[in-house]
């Protein structure tokens, strides 16, 4: 297929797909050590799936630049972003840590609450737990902070990001990767902070510059190998290679999985809370799982239940957060009556 002369914005066509394999990687991850001691390979190929939220985080740096463009986004327009953002993916996130928290100081210790729980839930709905010492509720939940940050970054960047002049968007591209280089704020070396990721939200910007034409194949792929190499050189090998897997994905994809797309649309749900009913699972069951066999029904019987979970979660709160999120408008479309 000759990329260079198709419609660029097919590159949006399998975004959703990817989002339901981006998800499925990382529940597969946290549930590979079922398989730890009796098929090392196997457990292996699973680790790879602990990378699925680079795949989320190259998305969402196509995605985000590309709707800020069509709804011609400016600076004056920051707080409505933010505030969009927030009411999209903070309600969700709320629910899914006090579900997780109470469920498991119950189980564990039969306290719903204490002193050191809450503490420990404020300073992690407020981002703050690594910088104070607190750990992650769930582990899984360090993405968010790291997400917000690029928020941040892009509505500070984007109407240059975008400019018409190219060497404008040239200089601010540079001025971007080169956050990477950052080691000197404390938590910056950690992946709490967004340096560690600019090579990787870099990759997604590259993409979104493609298919809205801001730069030609070649350029394009110039740009390309330079974020690989940040890539490479300031996060992981695992790392750099899934998310340049990603890039080729969108590029080559023309089209998702009806199944998939299906899967996409509760990503989010599914990321949040697929620990939930998986943890209870293999809490009740693993010990009776001694076959190789019983382990794959086991793992199988936590993904579809996981599914399950997350598309009453999505039903229930997510949605509701999506509507909330759409109900703010930037200014220009306010005054246009959109």
């Amino acid at each position: 297929m000759n990329i260079a002369s198709t419609d660029r914005t097919q590159i949006l066509n399998s975004i959703n797909s990817l989002r339901g394999v981006s998800a499925l990687m990382v529940c597969l991850y946290h549930f590979a050590y079922i398989f730890k001691d009796s098929q090392k390979a196997l457990y292996d190929v699973l680790f790879w799936g602990q990378e699925g939220v680079y795949v989320f985080f190259v998305i969402s740096a196509v995605v985000l630049p590309y709707a800020m463009e069509k709804a011609s986004f400016h600076w004056s327009d920051s707080g409505n972003f933010l505030m969009k953002r927030l009411l999209r993916l903070h309600p969700p996130f709320i629910l899914s840590a006090i579900l997780f928290s109470i469920s498991m100081n119950w189980w564990q210790s039969h306290v719903f609450y204490s002193w050191p729980l809450i503490k420990n839930f404020l300073f992690n709905i407020t981002f703050l737990a690594p910088w104070v010492g607190e750990k992650w509720i769930l582990d899984i939940f360090w993405f968010l902070p790291v997400q917000f940050q690029f928020y941040l970054a892009i509505a500070l960047i984007f109407p240059l990001l975008s400019s018409k002049n190219e060497w404008v968007r040239r200089l601010v591209m540079l001025g971007f990767m080169a956050l990477c280089f950052i080691r000197v704020i404390p938590g910056a070396h950690s992946k709490d902070a967004i340096f560690f990721h600019v090579p990787i939200f870099s990759m997604g910007l590259l993409l979104y510059w493609y298919m809205t034409r801001k730069v030609k194949i070649l350029e394009f792929a110039i740009w390309m190998l330079m974020a690989s190499y940040l890539a490479f050189t300031y996060t992981y090998p695992r790392i750099a290679m899934v998310s340049i897997g990603t890039v080729v994905a969108l590029l080559i994809l023309k089209s998702g999985s009806k199944y998939l797309n299906k899967l996409g649309d509760v990503s989010y749900s599914f990321y949040l809370t697929h620990f939930i009913p998986g943890s209870l699972l293999t809490y009740y069951c693993l010990p009776f799982a001694t076959s190789i066999l019983q382990k794959y029904l086991l793992l199988s019987s936590i993904v579809i239940l996981s599914i399950l979970f997350s598309m009453f979660f999505y039903w229930l709160i997510e949605k509701p957060s999506a509507r909330w999120s759409k109900a703010v408008t930037y200014k220009k479309a306010e005054v246009s009556g959109k």
